[in-house]
């Protein structure tokens, strides 16, 4: 019998679990929800001055507050204050392996990812660091759908980079390097 998304990315974080979250430094979470229709939901960021995400294909998520009792919180916390999408930590199927942000300083940050399901493909109500929410096909991202490269200008040089293009949107940096994880980690588990 087939498994569900559900029951497949259950299996497959449970099987090779994350590395554990650094204690020192910034630190951050976000939420990758899934449907049941294996759709992966994802944001693009509202253009701001000073924020060097501005623009960029996300997830929900944000830096780690005092008042948050762990990371999966703040993830939980800051989905709801971005999109308020209800998600809970019962909807948390597992973690991922931490992302240390490239950009240095101030926005220097390492980022815990969660994978969440979804009932139901989620409502949004964004708020001013949102300009639009979508998904995309976990199928379509296995089998590479708009995979490719790009150039991007960093620090005086020209930088080769992976990416995926998803319609008029440019999935890459450290969201791709998430969603890589968790492709990875699927295919791991269904081939084992």
């Amino acid at each position: 019998m087939q498994l569900g998304w559900k029951e497949r990315l259950g299996e497959a974080l449970r099987k090779a679990s994350a590395e554990p979250m650094p204690e020192e430094g910034a630190r951050a979470a976000v939420a990758m929800v899934i449907d049941p229709g294996g759709r992966l939901w994802m944001m693009v960021r509202a253009e701001r001055d000073g924020d060097p995400w501005s623009g960029h294909v996300s997830f929900p998520g944000g830096r780690e507050e005092a008042s948050d009792a762990d990371l999966l919180a703040t993830a939980c916390r800051e989905t709801h204050e971005e999109v308020a999408w209800p998600i809970t930590a019962a909807d948390c199927l597992g973690a991922l392996d931490p992302v240390r942000s490239p950009v240095g300083g101030r926005s220097a940050v390492v980022v815990q990812p969660f994978v969440f399901w979804s009932e139901a493909p989620p409502e949004s109500q964004l708020n001013h660091e949102v300009a639009e929410v979508f998904s995309v096909s976990l199928m379509d991202l296995m089998v590479g759908a708009g995979r490719g490269e790009f150039t991007l200008r960093w620090s005086g040089h020209e930088v080769l980079l992976p990416c995926v293009d998803i319609a008029e949107r440019r999935l890459w940096g450290m969201s791709l390097r998430m969603v890589d994880d968790l492709l990875e980690r699927l295919r791991l588990h269904e081939t084992s």
